[in-house]
């Protein structure tokens, strides 16, 4: 023992801070390996004393309560490390595997469970080998993590047992609601698996569904706001029991002067279970709520209560909904049912109840818009949300629509009214057909078309169920079919083959029937729409592939677009068919019916591509800064573990790992993933949405579905602080940029 402090002594004199960080890595890796064997020691000597009820000796009824009160260790720790020692009596191997430093005390915890005395005599009466047992769980905790040995400690443990009682689940479950002097709440609870997989499955639905560009939301934020979300939706949807005859709802007392005053007012309203919140919150809640007039006397007394004013009536609301359909904050597409209906000017400065006043947010937006940002709506029916500054927000503005609404004559070519519109020189002109309008409105039904979401999720699961049958190739096969080895998404490649081969058909078909092209032009048709067929094939594979990450309104063009794509193939393979017979004309009109199809589905490609960005880069290429720019201390970066930051407003997440700091942009060129709450898999960052893994050290992409690389910064550290600039390798190279570079 007088040997082992005088290592203690030795290793607390030594400066840390002045040890290199390689150096610091592998002395932290010793002394985890030294504490192992000392807890390993430790817990045999706790044993052998328990034995010896050694305990006795100061008056102490147990072991566990000796290393209560001698060892001031917890009630939860003394017992664990009590039970420890019990458990490694049955288990050998692991007794070793923990002297020697391999596994930690915790390990041990995790396995204990499973060798109690009435489970090592289920396991004797099935003939199961507790020698056996004990090799493989400390073979599994020498090369897993203590997550994966729960799952097999788990695994065994069901299967001892499988035919025993199930816990009844209210057991293991319990919440605590604290509330704090600012009115914030704190919660604090367990769930059992089944409970927790409900709760789990309800967050995440909402989560997947609110997922706006440019959010910046941490994982804790999203999961919070969606369960705010969720309590949200219940109130709203009147079916929860009474309260004491009164439905369950939200309850804001305020003085009328500061619910009329346009200030923020902090403070000034109170909920029904005691918080204070701002009057600004409360004119928020007030929007979409109801109001009770109550007349108090000089002592606070009510004298009289009025009834209830519903502020927007329902059949307001649905015809709000029916409008709007969705959240109309730029960039937001929560569903109709999450959202509140605002008032564009409050009710409480004159606005009226009625349609034209009225817009749909969600409460994240509702709240944005009562604390500086605006929204408009224009004559067209398009919503505009402003900044506070009074700049306008633009989200995935299609470059033909940016065109329209800026050059004059072009607008002139669209008129949106009926009765016409004057020309540029003055005159009055006759309205032409509003071909661009009729599209819009088809697209803009289809996108709002919740029906297809019932057969989309079978799909998607059939597609992934297609892959996962390939084995270990499902994988590799989906990068191919991404593009990932080609460094941009295969199937936009692809459908030009079909497109193309129809084409010619059309062409040749048009000249075997008007009798100019000769013998050859039927069989040039036939052989173009057999190429077609088979390039249709391939472009359908990899359009699934690319469609199974797709969200909400893009999910419902993409399935329109794959059904008329699926019969425009049905009809070019009936038409192959009827050449074949000799059936000629048809084969034509059939033909001819597939193409227009196929003219149809290449317009929702487009709109797929350009209005809703699949495929297309989402990845913050900013070529600044040229010049390194301080960006964080390095103390705050743990290593192996990605941290975002912000680079003159591109986002880009640093990763301290073998002494070094990498930096990368911080958004996933596949849907604009947050980077920055990803994590590392063999050394590679992994977006935590769809899982695309990228090197740290080239930006390129190892696993799709993203097909674009990264852009990749220079990272430094002086003085303790990092530094970033753009990388050389992608810079702009021009004439100008490489006197700039020679200059510097």
């Amino acid at each position: 023992m007088s040997e082992l402090q005088s290592a203690l002594d030795a290793l607390a004199a030594d400066d840390v801070r002045t040890l290199p960080p390689r150096q610091q890595l592998d002395e932290i890796t010793e002394l985890l390996e030294a504490r192992n064997r000392i807890d390993a020691q430790l817990t045999r000597r706790v044993r052998a004393a328990e034995l010896q009820q050694a305990s006795e000796d100061d008056g102490a009824k147990s072991m566990q309560s000796w290393l209560r009160g001698r060892g001031r260790l917890s009630a939860a720790a003394a017992g664990q490390l009590v039970r420890n020692g019990r458990a490694l009596d049955h288990l050998p191997a692991l007794a070793a595997a923990f002297a020697e430093g391999a596994v930690s005390a915790d390990h041990v915890s995790v396995i204990a469970p499973a060798v109690k005395e009435s489970r090592r005599a289920a396991a004797l009466e099935q003939g199961l080998d507790l020698t056996e047992l004990d090799q493989v769980f400390t073979a599994v905790a020498v090369s897993r993590d203590i997550k994966q040995l729960g799952r097999v400690v788990q695994h065994y443990l069901a299967r001892l047992d499988p035919d025993g009682p199930e816990p009844d689940p209210t057991e293991e479950r319990s919440l605590t609601l604290s509330s704090f002097a600012d009115g914030t709440l704190m919660i604090r609870g367990q769930l059992d698996a089944v409970g927790g997989e409900k709760l789990q499955a309800a967050l995440e639905a909402i989560v997947q569904a609110d997922r706006p560009k440019g959010d910046r939301r941490t994982r804790a934020q999203q999961l919070a706001d969606a369960l705010v979300q969720l309590a949200d939706n219940q109130l709203s949807s009147g079916v929860l029991p009474f309260l004491r005859t009164v439905k369950p709802t939200v309850v804001v007392t305020i003085q009328p002067g500061d619910l009329l005053d346009p200030a923020p007012c902090p403070a000034s309203a109170t909920t029904a279970f005691g918080s204070l919140i701002s009057a600004a919150k409360a004119r928020q809640l007030a929007c979409d709520g109801s109001v009770v007039p109550v007349l108090v006397d000089g002592d606070g007394l009510p004298l009289d209560v009025g009834r209830t004013k519903r502020i927007y009536p329902p059949h307001l609301r649905r015809a709000i909904e029916l409008r709007d359909d969705t959240c109309v904050f730029a960039g937001c597409g929560a569903p109709k049912h999450w959202c509140e209906v605002h008032h564009l000017i409050h009710w409480i400065f004159g606005g009226e109840t009625s349609l034209e006043n009225g817009a749909l947010l969600c409460e994240r937006h509702h709240t944005k818009v009562h604390h500086g940002f605006r929204i408009e709506r224009d004559r067209q029916g398009r919503w505009h949300t402003y900044r506070p500054d009074g700049t306008e927000i633009l989200v995935g503005t299609p470059l033909l629509v940016r065109a329209v609404h800026q050059c004059t004559a072009v607008t002139w070519l669209f008129p949106t009214t009926a009765g016409g519109e004057r020309g540029p020189d003055g005159s009055t002109r006759r309205a032409p057909v509003r071909v661009r309008g009729l599209f819009e409105r088809a697209l803009r039904a289809v996108e709002r078309w919740e029906v297809l979401d019932a057969p989309s999720y079978p799909i998607e699961h059939s597609v992934s169920l297609a892959f996962l049958l390939t084995g270990r190739y499902a994988r590799p096969l989906q990068d191919v079919l991404h593009g990932v080895w080609l460094g941009h998404p295969l199937h936009p490649a692809l459908v030009t083959v079909p497109i193309g081969s129809w084409t010619a058909a059309l062409a040749f078909d048009v000249l075997d029937a008007t009798g100019r092209g000769g013998t050859g032009s039927g069989p040039a048709a036939r052989t173009a729409v057999q190429v077609g067929v088979a390039g249709a094939v391939a472009s359908a594979a990899t359009g699934f592939t690319d469609w199974q990450h797709a969200h909400d309104q893009a999910r419902r063009v993409g399935l329109v677009h794959a059904g008329l794509n699926s019969a425009a193939l049905g009809l070019y393979t009936w038409s192959l068919a009827d050449r074949k017979r000799g059936r000629a004309t048809r084969a034509r009109v059939t033909a001819a019916t597939g193409y227009a199809m196929t003219l149809a589905s290449g317009w929702l490609g487009g709109v797929l591509a350009y209005r809703h960005g699949m495929g297309t880069d989402h990845a913050v290429r900013s070529y600044e800064p040229r010049r390194f720019v301080d960006v964080a201390a390095e103390a705050d970066l743990p290593e192996g573990e990605p941290v975002p930051v912000d680079v003159d407003g591109m986002p880009v997440v640093l990763v301290a790992t073998d002494g070094a700091v990498r930096a990368v942009g911080g958004r996933c060129p596949h849907q604009a993933g947050p980077l920055g709450e990803g994590w590392l898999h063999r050394g590679e960052l992994v977006c935590p949405w769809h899982g695309s893994r990228f090197s740290l050290t080239t930006g390129q992409p190892s696993q799709g579905p993203s097909t674009a690389s990264l852009p990749c910064f220079d990272a430094r550290i002086r003085d303790g602080r990092v530094e970033v600039r753009r990388r050389a390798d992608w810079r702009t190279a021009t004439a100008v940029t490489a006197i700039q570079e020679a200059s510097r």
